[in-house]
């Protein structure tokens, strides 16, 4: 190959790394966005916002498939290698992780519309108090995270990998002030069982943003940062 088709060939490649980047980002975008709409529905107590946030889904769903086809033909055609296969599989991994906070934003979504009654069974405000705060804590998280992703950002990333143990420390104390609700009103218990699987779901998205923490250190040095499964804290199962 000469020269001058071999600097082409490269920028060709490095062009079509940079769009993927560029691609993931996107999903990234929309999902936070996904995430937001979803807190706001919650926060204002409004199933109509919460229902777009789920007639979005097939959508951004679609986009994740188009953005993971594209990534495997970059690496069918270019077979990367070293940093820059460490980097597509770095975005793959992103991609990943994001489709699933797309999963755990449908789910809080879903039990703003399903678990009360709009117009006479609707939560008390101190109920949802502790899920919402929860809920602009993750978004915080996933906003930066993806501004880490985007910088390739090791210094910024490792500051944040010890956010597992304090959502986990949050949730818990959420949790127990949530069973107060039931000791004084058992009638509560189905709102209180909802707020409880939202309160989960917007944890496990923190979580989440931790793992795009570590595939940007893996992407950039290489080094595997996750913690061995045998370490990593329980969390409260979800249906």
């Amino acid at each position: 190959m000469n020269a001058q088709l071999e600097g082409h060939t490269m920028r060709r490649y490095d062009a079509e790394l940079t769009n993927a980047h560029i691609r993931v980002l996107e999903m990234g975008g929309i999902v936070l966005e996904q995430l937001n709409v979803t807190l706001k529905a919650l926060d204002q107590w409004d199933p109509s916002r919460a229902r777009q946030v789920i007639e979005r889904d097939e959508t951004v769903r679609d986009l994740e498939k188009m953005i993971d086809a594209e990534i495997v033909q970059v690496i069918a055609k270019r077979t990367p290698v070293a940093k820059d296969l460490r980097a597509v599989i770095g975005m793959s991994k992103v991609l990943v992780d994001l489709g699933r906070v797309e999963e755990k934003v449908i789910r809080v979504a879903e039990y703003v519309v399903n678990a009360f009654d709009e117009e006479t069974n609707s939560p008390p405000e101190t109920l949802l108090k502790d899920v919402i705060g929860m809920g602009r804590a993750v978004s915080g998280h996933l906003r930066q995270a993806l501004e880490i992703f985007d910088r390739g950002d090791v210094a910024s990333a490792e500051e944040g990998l010890g956010a597992r143990k304090e959502l986990l420390s949050w949730l818990s104390s959420d949790l127990r002030r949530l069973t107060t609700f039931v000791l004084e009103d058992a009638r509560m218990i189905g709102q209180v069982i909802a707020a409880v699987l939202a309160l989960n779901a917007l944890e496990r998205i923190g979580e989440y943003t931790v793992n795009l923490r570590e595939n940007v250190i893996y992407q950039v040095t290489g080094e595997d940062v996750r913690p061995p499964a045998a370490h990593r804290e329980t969390h409260v199962k979800d249906s």
